[in-house]
């Protein structure tokens, strides 16, 4: 059977002169860069899950600037969907290596191709900051959230044969 464990996380950004730069984070295990992020926990909405989970991995305190997208993550007997936002870092870094996240560097976007470890994440990271403007409406930010809970609410637990359960 396969597991289902909800997430969220930030495409964590900052417009410069020479355009925007994304933050990656580095995990010790896999020598791979990924996007921060966080397994929801229980009593957690999603934004907070991923305040909570980025704050721990890159050490910013941060604010929401947008809808980033959703990225599906698929480990051995689990499927994560993650829902990303677009995050501005507010103040000053307190980033701690952690046993899982040993750095963080800060990359123009046009790296993200070559730094992100994972197709869905280069792919969100590239729409996400090549946007006009990080910020969405009231109204989008309300249909990818509707389209998340629909997606999630469709999602069947499945045996290791692909069947679903009865």
């Amino acid at each position: 059977m396969i597991e289902i464990q909800f997430g969220a996380g930030g495409v964590v950004t900052q417009p410069t002169p020479t355009g925007p730069w994304f933050i990656g984070i580095h995990h010790r295990k896999h020598d791979e860069w990924s996007l921060p992020k966080g397994t929801w926990k229980p009593g957690e909405t999603l934004e907070e899950t991923a305040l909570r989970g980025v704050e721990e991995e890159t050490g910013f305190s941060l604010r929401f600037a947008g809808t980033a997208g959703l990225v599906h993550y698929l480990k051995p007997g689990t499927l994560q969907p993650v829902l990303f936002w677009i995050m501005v870092p507010e103040g000053h870094n307190r980033f701690t290596p952690s046993k899982e996240v040993d750095r963080f560097e800060r990359f123009p976007l046009s790296q993200a191709v070559d730094r992100l470890g994972f197709a869905e994440e280069k792919e969100l990271v590239t729409q996400a900051l090549a946007q006009p403007s990080p910020n969405l409406s009231k109204e989008d930010n309300e249909r990818l959230r509707a389209r998340l809970e629909d997606e999630c609410h469709q999602t069947r637990r499945l045996t290791p044969d692909g069947s679903g359960e009865p």
